[in-house]
């Protein structure tokens, strides 16, 4: 059941209620942040905001409810709202957002051209919901190193969230580019894995967009097969393929993003459904370490 939460925009400065279904909370810090993409129902301003006063209380309170209820009956506590876990430590040490943010901006002050600062900065700054700053230090990360992949990504994400599905093919159609000499900073996973992501992500876009895409000549441009492709079956890939024409078929008509008909329109959820969108779901996973 969603959470009814007062966020405040910060392009506009207008307050508003918005129905919020995912809330990440830091267990060891008391962080809490908002996962769902947001839309400022004043400017339209996509993911800019923050949590007032009064949200904050509002959460809280739910948050207490929902621990004195699972207290009494002795079960785990669970929600479908809230998602409870820690972010992986930066430097060896934990953090809050906060004092995240303050660590970056004091490194970056000793070695601005640092992209690797760069993007850890601005995945920060995504996680607060200050996305009109995550995107300039992204794009700083690409000065800084025209390889930074991730960089790229991210951008495309955050294109795709505002609904600009020909900037977000433009930024993804860059990382397929440099797909196989492109440079990871924060992702620490398979990278083979997140290559193939890429491209699988550009496929999705080109169809969308009717643009003609062959994945095999970029795979082909790498001089190698990844090991993520080669360790699954054909039957697997036959079952991802058709899964992803089912999604396709039932969203292009809505294009990119759903908006929530009982919001509105304001918070809204990318459509990320389709199994071949698997760098979208890591890589937030991969954010939550900064």
């Amino acid at each position: 059941m969603p959470v009814r939460v007062e966020l405040r925009c910060r392009s506009c400065g207008k307050p508003y209620h918005y129905e919020v279904e995912h809330i990440f909370v830091d267990v060891e810090t008391q962080d809490i942040a908002v996962q769902d993409v947001i839309l400022c129902k004043n400017c339209g301003a996509v993911d800019d905001c923050e949590i007032t006063r009064n949200g904050h209380l509002a959460v809280t309170s739910l948050l207490t409810m929902l621990f004195l209820k699972t207290e009494k009956s002795g079960e785990g506590m669970k929600d479908g709202v809230f998602n409870f876990g820690q972010t992986a430590p930066i430097d060896g040490k934990r953090m809050t957002l906060r004092e995240a943010v303050e660590h970056y901006e004091e490194k970056l002050r000793k070695a601005p051209e640092d992209a690797g600062l760069r993007i850890g900065y601005a995945n920060i700054l995504r996680n607060t919901k200050r996305t009109r700053e995550a995107v300039e230090q992204y794009r700083k990360a690409l000065k800084a190193d025209p390889l930074a992949i991730e960089a790229y990504l991210s951008l495309g994400e955050i294109a795709a969230a505002a609904e600009d599905l020909e900037t977000a093919y433009e930024y993804f159609r860059k990382a397929g580019d440099i797909v196989h000499v492109g440079r990871f900073y924060r992702y620490n996973e398979d990278t083979d894995r997140a290559r193939e992501a890429v491209l699988n992500n550009l496929a999705h876009f080109e169809r969308m967009l009717g643009k003609k895409f062959k994945k095999c000549c970029l795979l082909k441009q790498g001089g190698h097969k990844s090991s993520a492709t080669s360790a699954v079956s054909d039957v697997e890939n036959a079952l991802m393929e058709r899964l992803f024409t089912y999604s396709y078929e039932k969203n292009s008509a809505r294009l990119f993003c759903r908006r929530r008909a009982s919001t509105g329109g304001q918070s809204r959820r990318s459509l990320w459904s389709c199994p071949r969108m698997w760098w979208q779901r890591t890589m937030a996973r991969s954010r939550s370490g900064f």
